[in-house]
């Protein structure tokens, strides 16, 4: 379980980081539209990539067993 929350962390991390500065509006909406293009794809899918690269074997046996297959 703690291999799962070490990978889910940083990308909702990521997220809820995002939401926090649109919400106080840090950012002017063009810089809004190019920082989300960058991080939906490129930054995300790199951050998991390096996450479950970096997980033990013995956690996708234990991801399987909670998607139920």
């Amino acid at each position: 379980m703690a291999a799962v929350v070490d990978i889910a962390l940083p990308f909702f991390a990521v997220i809820f980081t995002g939401y926090g500065a649109g919400r106080s509006r840090l950012l002017n909406a063009g810089a809004v539209v190019g920082l989300n293009a960058f991080v939906f794809y490129f930054a995300l899918p790199a951050l998991l990539l390096v996450k479950v690269s970096q997980a033990p074997a013995a956690s996708a046996d234990a991801a399987l067993a909670l998607v139920g297959t």
